[in-house]
């Protein structure tokens, strides 16, 4: 038998023994007892075996191939989801999503699973749990919501800067609010904008953003009674975070407040005599590091014993020198109003 093909074969040998070891291991896991034997081996094959590779080379050589299996090793997978799932219960329901990579670049692969109902395909939503799960760990993320899927998926993957993050959208009639996981020196990590509204990439500009939920619309009170108003009127305002690829945590553009001289010299007119001049009352200005500029303002009238007043907001994009239609009503600063009051 040739060089060549005595390699050949013991490669083929070696691969067959690995998928035995690694059928063994899955089954122990599951805790069967019974093991289906490997293959049988001819004579001759195991002759060119034992004159090429002693049985101490052999298990070396077995011990580099399983160290070098992680990164596409279905078996290694399929042992975490197994653990996921009976750390779960039955009633958890089935694997309607994951994601299995190397998290944090140690060489060691992790997996977050969603184990729930199928994909409502009207709402498409599916009520579950997300669970982390690595060889020594398995946690429960998020107990049973509902969450929202996307092509299918109910887990978003973010590349951010090479920082690998997932996220599961928990899904309210009327908002999103992402769970958002990433894994740090082994240890799953949350970061401190997870759960504080929708995490998305949006197209004008270079950053991440978080749209934040809140009722402050419109407040309306009785005259004398402004301490029992209420607050009306669901407004989404996008909120803007870098990440620091060191902590692998994102921190917020802080808004720092500005004048309206400042805001002409930016802008190059003067927006807040426009605010006025339309019958409104100019409120807090704020510039962020990223280049978006918040300007609030607000009305106030009268209806018989009752105070209403109604928020507002202009976005700016120093970056683009344009405002942000977000109403789609052209790039102006009426159209850039996400409602409500923007803070710091």
């Amino acid at each position: 038998m040739k060089k060549e093909d005595t390699l050949i074969m013991k490669k083929r040998i070696l691969s067959i023994m690995l998928c035995g070891i690694m059928a063994c291991a899955a089954l122990s896991a599951c805790g069967k007892t019974n093991v289906a034997e490997p293959e049988n081996k001819t004579e001759s094959d195991a002759q060119n075996v034992t004159s090429e590779v002693s049985a101490e080379e052999n298990d070396s050589t077995l011990k580099a191939e399983i160290a070098e299996q992680p990164a596409g090793d279905v078996s290694l997978q399929q042992t975490l989801s197994l653990k996921a799932k009976e750390a779960a219960r039955e009633d958890a329901g089935e694997e309607i999503d994951s994601v299995f990579d190397d998290f944090d670049g140690d060489g060691v692969y992790e997996e977050f699973i969603f184990l729930g109902s199928e994909i409502d395909p009207e709402f498409e939503t599916s009520i579950g749990s997300l669970w982390y799960v690595s060889e020594d760990k398995c946690e429960q993320l998020v107990e049973s919501t509902e969450v929202k899927s996307f092509d299918d998926h109910v887990i978003s993957q973010f590349d951010v800067e090479g920082v690998k993050f997932i996220g599961v959208n928990e899904a309210y009639t009327t908002a999103l609010v992402t769970y958002l996981y990433t894994v740090k020196d082994g240890e799953v990590k949350e970061p401190f904008i997870s759960h504080m509204g929708y995490f998305f990439k949006p197209d004008y500009v270079e950053d991440y953003c978080v749209s934040i939920s809140a009722y402050d619309g419109t407040f309306e009170y009785e005259k004398g009674k402004e301490e029992e108003g209420m607050y009306t009127g669901h407004t989404w305002k996008n909120y803007y975070c870098y990440l620091d690829k060191e902590e692998a945590e994102f921190k917020a553009y802080v808004g720092t407040p500005i004048t309206e001289g400042e805001l002409i010299e930016a802008l190059g007119f003067d927006l807040a005599s426009e605010i006025r001049d339309a019958g409104f009352e100019l409120g807090a200005m704020l510039k962020r590091d990223n280049g978006i500029i918040n300007v609030d303002y607000s009305k106030t009238s009268d209806e018989g014993d009752s105070v209403f007043v109604e928020y507002h907001n202009v976005t700016y994009n120093v970056n683009t020198g344009e405002f942000l239609d977000y109403l789609g009503e052209g790039k102006t600063w009426q159209s850039s109003d996400f409602g409500g009051t923007y803070v710091e």
